[in-house]
């Protein structure tokens, strides 16, 4: 640990080497009596990248460092590159494949046609160690039902249902890869096209329902569900700030989001 300073600023510099000749290190100023934030970063000897490696340089070890994810879900997630990489460097993730599709709920049937389900259906899951799946805002949005969540042992589900779509795509992604960790997220809170968390859709449903809904897949199946309608900070009175339209997440959105997603999934491990 080598501190010094120039200019009035105090900069604490910390090499870790590896094995490999990787090096972290992290640096901090200290600006009249203020210290700013930690920066860390990665470098090789190809290319000096940015990564946030808190939890080298922490004393926390990332359990996801070197893995790889994939995300399904609908717009929210189809727009949010910036943010999933922002995942994937604080985590340590390798690299993120993100498979949402806008305007897709998970059911399939619907006025847009095919629903995340059939995404899911088309995809490899061998060798990804985390599945993000984000899904719901449509299915209330496109009125399409919740349908019941069965029991462990069903045979078939029924697509065309919230619950029956979203119990098809788990087992399948589980069916390919038994180890593989499955994370669910809640639709966030919205209030767009007179769709906002009073309405009532055309089959009777709030969105409340689809949240409740993804929480009982979560429980069935023993995973883990991050409340984004409770717990992200999105509602009428922020969506403002944090969305464009009042549904999709706009540049602060998307940060709370990643800085929401990486704090739980330091809870979840591998």
């Amino acid at each position: 640990m080598k501190p010094w300073s120039a200019n009035n600023a105090h900069v604490t510099q910390v090499a870790i080497p590896d094995a490999t000749g990787y090096s972290a290190f992290a640096i901090r100023s200290l600006l009249q009596g203020t210290w700013s934030d930690w920066d860390h970063y990665f470098s090789d000897a190809a290319n000096a990248q940015k990564y946030a490696l808190k939890s080298e340089l922490s004393g926390r070890v990332s359990v996801w460092a070197g893995g790889s994810f994939i995300v399904l879900g609908d717009s929210v997630m189809a727009n949010g590159a910036a943010a999933l990489n922002a995942v994937r460097d604080e985590l340590g993730f390798s690299s993120v494949e993100n498979a949402a599709v806008a305007g897709r709920p998970m059911s399939d049937g619907s006025a847009n046609g095919v629903g995340t389900v059939t995404t899911a259906l088309t995809k490899s899951f061998v060798g990804h160690d985390l599945a993000i799946v984000a899904a719901g805002t449509n299915d209330f949005r496109l009125d399409m039902p919740v349908g019941t969540l069965g029991q462990i042992g069903d045979a078939s589900f029924d697509r065309a249902t919230f619950l029956g779509a979203y119990r098809t795509t788990i087992e399948h992604i589980l069916t390919q890869n038994p180890t593989i960790r499955i994370m669910l997220s809640t639709p966030l809170q919205r209030d767009n096209a007179s769709y906002d968390v009073n309405h009532v859709n055309a089959v009777g449903h709030k969105l409340l329902d689809y949240v409740d809904a993804v929480k009982e897949v979560g429980g069935l199946y023993g995973l883990p569900v991050y409340d984004a309608y409770a717990n992200s900070g999105f509602t009428k009175l922020t969506l403002a700030t944090l969305t464009s339209d009042g549904l999709h997440p706009n540049a602060a959105g998307y940060e709370r989001l990643a800085s929401a997603f990486s704090g739980f999934l330091w809870t979840v491990g591998s």
